[in-house]
C-alpha cells in the first residue's frame, strides 16, 4: 500500500511563505486527511473549503428559497421571521460571492490566488459557522414545535 503524503509538512512550507490559517484547525474542519496528493495542495484545500461552503449555502437557500416541489423547507422556513430572512440573505450572498471567487479560481489558478481565498474566507468561517448552526437549530425547533402543537391540538 503506497504511503499517505505528509500534509502537514507541505503545509507549513505554504503557510510560512502565505501566512495560511493553522493546519490543524483547517483540518478539524475540512477533514485534510482523505486528500490523495500533496501536489496542488493550496488548490485541493480551496476546493473543500467551497464544498463545505456550498453545504453552508444550500442550507440557508432551504429558509430562503423554499419550493412548492418540498414542502419541508417550506414548513421549516415558516418559522424564520423576515427581519430574519432578510439578515440570512446579506450573509448567502456573501457566501455565494466566495463560492463564484473559486470557481473563478479553478480558471485562473495559482498558489498566491489560492492562498489568498483561503485567508480571506477563513476569516469568514466561524461566522459562517455560527449563522448555519443558528439556522438549523430553528429548524429543528420547528419540528419540535410542530409535534408539541400538533399533540396539543388532537384529543381523539
Amino acid at each position: 500500500m503506497a504511503e499517505k503524503p505528509d500534509f502537514k509538512t507541505e503545509y507549513d512550507k505554504l503557510k510560512n511563505k502565505y501566512s495560511l490559517p493553522d493546519f490543524k484547525e483547517l483540518n478539524n474542519e475540512l477533514e485534510l486527511g482523505d486528500l490523495d496528493k500533496k501536489e496542488f495542495l493550496l488548490r485541493a484545500i480551496r476546493r473543500k473549503m467551497r464544498d463545505k461552503l456550498i453545504f453552508f449555502c444550500r442550507i440557508l437557500e432551504g429558509v430562503l428559497y423554499p419550493t412548492d416541489k418540498s414542502p419541508l423547507t417550506a414548513y421549516e422556513s415558516s418559522f424564520f421571521t423576515e427581519d430574519a430572512k432578510y439578515h440570512l440573505s446579506t450573509i448567502h450572498k456573501t457566501m455565494m460571492t466566495f463560492d463564484r471567487r473559486s470557481l473563478l479560481l479553478d480558471v485562473e489558478d495559482t498558489d498566491e490566488k489560492n492562498a489568498t481565498y483561503i485567508k480571506d474566507l477563513w476569516k469568514h468561517w466561524q461566522p459562517f459557522k455560527q449563522e448555519t448552526s443558528s439556522v438549523i437549530v430553528t429548524m429543528e425547533k420547528s419540528w419540535n414545535h410542530h409535534e408539541k402543537e400538533h399533540a396539543q391540538g388532537y384529543f381523539g
